[in-house]
């Protein structure tokens, strides 16, 4: 139904009058590609929710913009009267090495990417590893006018109270599952976002609007033993079909693919390393609660001082780090609502678009939490609502009440003592369901061969790559050192983790940003 795919568009090419890249929610209808939305007789409007970029021709120009959250990142090169616009960093930096046109490394930026701490696992701010890139902020779009683009604010969030919040996702969630041929799988752990889309499921079924979730199945990663435990007690008590294996057609992907499209998602946006599964599902979407920790706590950052302090050492010139992350906090001010905490803004902004977006980018998702309405709702409570996972826990009183009582994961997390009224006593929300406009659909390619290479061999043969094109140059050779030696030392089927990972990626960003500068 939707194939990942980056985006391109340039000065030296005409804008098209209407496309959707990627899947857009207009109300509880989905949109999937421009043919999804020429099925529909519209585009989505401008930030809706989903996962996408969107290029319109207005009574000036063009404008383009990315969805509510920015999910999938839109980022910009400016030079000398030329610009480009794309969906991810790597394939823009291909798109304007190809070109001829000017590029180079920002190199206190590219040295973030060698910081231990995870706040410098993404983007925090709009500079990027390439002094004529940037990320474009979630709150903003690029205006083309008379071959010019300018970055422009788009319209905030509007004002929401819970159940307008909620009722769009309860809508959504019915659409998929009385779709022919979808399957839907949640994710569940011991914590507490991913509850809030359980208990979506569970109002949905105890309220009789959606008698049997035959056609959804709960997933919990069964590595992590204690999320697991927890999973399992909910899936009892609730009758929950729980790692139940895949329902669907699969076709194997090969490595190159995958790796292909982690560096068109993830290649100097994110670090992670999360590479698509090895076998795609037909007719498979998944739920995740990703998306939603600005609704938890404002414990992470109460003020500037603290990711000022976390600045990389070594090659990074530390003044230009901290002049960078001040611009992106004080361009957060007013990117949600006026009045809500500027900490959550800043969340909202720049930190909280990398793990949800790049699942969002590998396959068609639904987070929830991530929606407009909730930051919509998030920011018209007060800043004490939002210590503690108070929203949240109202989420799930206001859906399930029972979930709030039951066991985390963490054994301290409990509800605020003062919730307010028993959801019994609220109207029901009642969910409207829409349609999914998609693309015809074209005649399959033959399935691949399964590829029993390991994935590190991919990567390594990768970093033979950025050596070659001179990446020592731009960071030295200890981190190409520390990336061999990882990927030396990653699971046979399998990649190193988070923290060891880290190396691999700043080898292959400096290699991209090398061989750019070559060509």
């Amino acid at each position: 139904m939707f194939t990942p795919r980056p985006v391109v568009w340039s000065c030296d090419a005409p804008l098209p009058e209407a496309e959707l890249a990627g899947y857009a929610w207009d109300g509880a209808d989905l949109m999937i590609g421009t043919g999804g939305a020429q099925a529909a007789g519209r585009v989505p409007p401008l930030g809706a929710d989903g996962c996408h970029l969107t290029c319109r021709k207005t009574a000036t120009g063009h404008l383009i913009a990315a969805d509510s959250r920015g999910q999938a990142r839109l980022f910009l090169y400016a030079d000398r009267g030329r610009w480009a616009v794309a969906n991810g960093f790597a394939p823009l930096v291909r798109a304007v090495a190809a070109r001829g046109w000017r590029l180079r490394v920002r190199p206190w930026a590219l040295a973030a990417w060698s910081a231990p701490q995870t706040a410098f696992d993404q983007l925090p701010w709009t500079a990027t590893a390439a002094a004529e890139i940037r990320l474009v902020p979630a709150w903003a779009g690029v205006a083309v006018t008379a071959g010019r683009a300018q970055v422009v604010t788009l319209p905030r969030p509007v004002p929401a109270t819970l159940d307008e919040a909620l009722r769009p996702w309860l809508s959504r969630l019915v659409t998929l599952l009385r779709r022919p041929g979808l399957r839907l799988a949640m994710d569940l752990t011991g914590g507490l976002d991913s509850r809030c889309t359980l208990a979506m499921a569970l109002y949905l079924r105890e309220s009789g609007q959606l008698p049997d979730l035959d056609a959804l199945r709960f997933v919990s990663a069964r590595h992590q033993a204690g999320d697991l435990a927890v999973a399992g007690d909910l899936a009892a008590r609730y009758g929950l079909r729980l790692n139940v294996g895949q329902e669907g057609a699969l076709r194997p992907r090969s490595l190159s693919d995958r790796f292909a499209l982690w560096q068109d998602v993830s290649l100097g946006s994110f670090a992670g390393p999360y590479l698509p599964l090895a076998q795609e599902e037909a007719g498979l979407v998944t739920v995740g609660g990703q998306g939603g920790e600005y609704l938890r706590s404002l414990d992470w950052v109460s003020e500037l001082a603290p990711l000022q302090a976390e600045a990389p050492r070594g090659f990074l010139a530390r003044r230009a780090f901290r002049a960078e992350l001040a611009q992106a906090w004080d361009m957060a001010q007013g990117a949600l609502l006026p009045g809500a905490p500027q900490a959550t803004q800043y969340r909202w902004a720049f930190r909280l678009r990398a793990l949800a977006g790049h699942h969002c980018q590998m396959g068609l998702r639904l987070t929830p939490l991530a929606g407009a309405g909730f930051a919509g709702w998030a920011a018209t409570r007060p800043p004490a609502a939002l210590q503690g996972g108070r929203l949240p826990f109202e989420i799930l009183h206001r859906l399930a009440p029972e979930l709030v009582g039951l066991p985390f994961l963490d054994p301290t997390r409990c509800a605020p003592p003062d919730l307010g009224t028993a959801a019994a006593s609220l109207p029901p929300l009642i969910a409207e369901p829409g349609q999914v406009w998609a693309e015809a659909p074209t005649t399959a390619p033959p399935p691949e061969a399964a590829d029993p290479t390991p994935p590190a061999t991919a990567f390594a043969h990768a970093l033979d790559a950025a050596e070659a094109v001179g990446a020592a140059r731009l960071i030295g050779p200890a981190p190409l050192k520390a990336a061999r030696a990882a990927l030396a030392a990653a699971p046979a089927a399998g990649l190193p983790d988070r923290l060891a990972f880290r190396p691999v990626h700043l080898g292959l960003l400096a290699g991209l940003l090398a061989g750019a500068a070559q060509s």
